[in-house]
């Protein structure tokens, strides 16, 4: 669902690496045939208990597969690997909750993996529970609300690693986007309007406010440039 581009490159450096040997395996299969996962017998318990609690959100393991794959190929220490995998099974968990309470959660455990593997990469390029859960609801008058939540946290993100914002304000810019009028496969153009703007000589944070408020009253790109036309010939 996100799109590549500018908004792919804020997750790209964050993408986890799905290897050949792993496709079809579950977690348990992979610690049985892997010879990688020999030097991680230790840690099968704690990881099959993590795993239990990953199918119990309605998830399959495979998500943290991926994650075990990753650091074998890389040959993470246990200790800080099984770290990673916690906070990992924890990030997935906390999103399928924010999803099952609002009826998003795909009742196929293999859509609902994918749909919690995506929002589980924003969690990890810095955005919040909450600013997944604020996005998700100002998206409920628009469709799609999933891809449109999503979208609008990774050009909030996009924008805040070239034009950096305050938490604040890159928070409102995520929920007034995912709750706009504007078509989401626009919401990229809006990198293109802060850089404009930027060189004109507005701060980050007067574009956002003057962004989020064009949203809000329900404008369009255009409105939003007309405003930030006249902001930039404003003594």
């Amino acid at each position: 669902m996100i799109r590549q581009g500018s908004k792919a490159a804020i997750v790209a450096a964050l993408l986890f690496s799905v290897v050949a040997s792993a496709i079809g395996q579950d977690l348990e299969a992979w610690f049985d045939r892997a010879p990688e996962a020999v030097a991680y017998a230790s840690l099968r318990a704690a990881s099959m208990t993590l795993a239990a609690g990953i199918r119990a959100a309605g998830l399959e393991d495979r998500l943290l597969l991926d994650r075990f794959v990753e650091g074998a190929r890389k040959r993470v220490p246990p200790d800080r690997l099984i770290a990673a995998i916690r906070e990992e099974a924890m990030r997935l968990e906390n999103v399928s909750r924010l999803l099952v309470e609002r009826s998003l959660l795909p009742a196929a455990s293999a859509d609902a993996s994918d749909l919690v593997a995506e929002a589980s990469l924003l969690l990890r390029a810095g955005a919040t529970a909450g600013e997944l859960a604020a996005a998700l609801d100002a998206a409920a008058k628009r469709g799609p609300r999933v891809p449109r939540a999503f979208s609008a946290i990774a050009v909030a993100y996009a924008i805040h690693a070239r034009f950096p914002l305050d938490e604040a304000d890159r928070l409102r810019l995520s929920a007034a986007l995912a709750g706009s009028a504007l078509d989401r496969r626009r919401f990229d153009s809006l990198i293109s309007v802060f850089a404009k703007y930027r060189a004109a000589g507005l701060s980050s944070n007067i574009i956002a406010s003057i962004v989020v408020g064009a949203c809000d009253a329900g404008g369009s790109l255009e409105r939003i440039e007309r405003e930030l036309q006249r902001r930039t010939r404003t003594p």
